[in-house]
């Protein structure tokens, strides 16, 4: 059963790479993938490591070849790769799922399934456009993430691979708040929660002396939010008015 199983692991890699040097035809100057082809085993194509037990696809390194091209998502078929190095080309588009490069012109979300590939040990994406937050599943890295230079903001993460401030890089990214305090970056907004109570108690009670208007759902009045320290308004409609409900989203 094992051997089968190698069998077909070793036939997915195989033409997953294929599948990825088709992608490639644009430009390939230095003949970087000639020796992909089928008159020598794949582990022994240019770039290629495999584990010795199975023969399987264990790291991919293309680095500094100025390949052209698109990128295949059948990488993500390389189910035991550990290690993805493309820095340095001139790969184009939206990332695939379950790819990782860095150095390229990749832009978008960064998809959260990348961070499900259970093997893989270390992520580069920095030097792309990559925009949105950092996806929390990545914490499940093992070794290094590198996400500097690109488009990010929001929250960081804190647990897994993020807790130790030496296995992530992302300076570059101007946007980017929270983490833990070795990270050096700025704490993150705080979405304040008020109750009724502080409302009802910065209007005194909805007092008329703190009316500031009134339309056909309803009115609005001048809150002094001690906590906050800042005047809001707040707007208390009529639910009895027809309307009122839509008023409220639009606006």
């Amino acid at each position: 059963m094992v051997a089968v199983s190698a069998i077909l692991g070793n036939q997915t890699d195989h033409f997953a790479l294929l599948k990825f040097k088709e992608s490639i035809i644009s430009n390939d100057p230095y003949g970087t993938l000639e020796s992909w082809n089928s008159s020598i085993h794949f582990c022994k194509w240019r770039g290629i490591t495999c584990n010795l037990m199975h023969q399987r696809v264990i790291g991919l390194n293309l680095e500094g070849h100025e390949l052209h091209g698109s990128l295949s998502p059948h990488v993500g078929n390389l189910s035991l790769l550990k290690n993805l190095n493309l820095q340095n080309n001139s790969f184009y588009g939206e990332i695939p799922q379950e790819l990782d490069i860095s150095e390229n012109h990749l832009s978008g979300d960064i998809p959260t399934t990348i961070g499900e590939c259970i093997s893989l040990e270390y992520l580069y994406l920095q030097g792309n456009s990559f925009n949105g937050t950092i996806p929390s599943s990545f914490a499940s890295l093992k070794e290094h993430l590198n996400v500097s230079f690109n488009m990010l903001d929001g929250e960081v993460p804190t647990n897994g691979v993020f807790g130790n401030a030496s296995q992530v890089e992302m300076i570059g990214n101007n946007k980017l708040c929270g983490g833990i305090s070795l990270m050096h970056l700025p704490p993150c907004p705080i979405k304040a929660k008020i109750s009724y109570q502080e409302l009802h108690q910065g209007t005194d009670g909805f007092s008329p002396t703190n009316l500031i208007g009134s339309g056909s759902f309803g009115s609005v009045y001048k809150a002094n939010l001690v906590s906050e320290d800042h005047v809001v308004a707040v707007k208390v409609l009529n639910l009895q008015k027809k309307g009122s409900h839509k008023s409220f989203i639009v606006e």
